[in-house]
């Protein structure tokens, strides 16, 4: 992962580039100008924003899932349940599969991991499978 004008690059670019959603399984616990002014131009051309909630299990505001505009996502476990180390808060919007998930990292073909950043995964697929049924679905739309 990049640093703030990375992130606020890469924002950019796919909004620039047609993008309908954005995914960001990342956050911090404090807010960053360079990020925000990026959601708000993404926002601004209408593209559905969708971030971690966190994983320290707290009830702590995580951003860019804090940001007004941006559906913040926290993880269910097994039973469907709160994950024990989802964050909560007014900052989560949604809750999704976050136990057990498979997934793929840069050192392994695939792997069981869990977190907040799995759930944003699903979430954003199925904000963008409603957008392909029903045009305009997304947010500022």
């Amino acid at each position: 992962m990049g640093d703030s004008s990375d992130i606020a690059r890469g924002i950019i670019w796919a909004t620039d580039n047609g993008a309908d959603v954005i995914n960001m399984s990342f956050g911090a616990d404090s807010t960053n100008r360079v990020e925000a002014e990026a959601i708000d131009y993404a926002r601004g051309a209408g593209v559905t924003l969708i971030a971690a909630a966190g994983n320290e299990g707290a009830r702590l505001t995580m951003y860019p899932a804090g940001y007004p505009g941006v559906l913040g996502v926290g993880a269910t476990d097994f039973d469907n349940k709160r994950a024990s180390f989802s964050n909560r808060g007014p900052h989560v919007d949604v809750v999704a599969p976050g136990q057990g998930i498979l997934s793929t990292y840069t050192k392994k073909p695939c792997f069981w991991t869990s977190g907040t950043s799995m759930s944003t995964a699903y979430t954003s697929a199925v904000a963008a499978l409603a957008m392909s049924y029903s045009p305009g679905a997304g947010a500022n739309r």
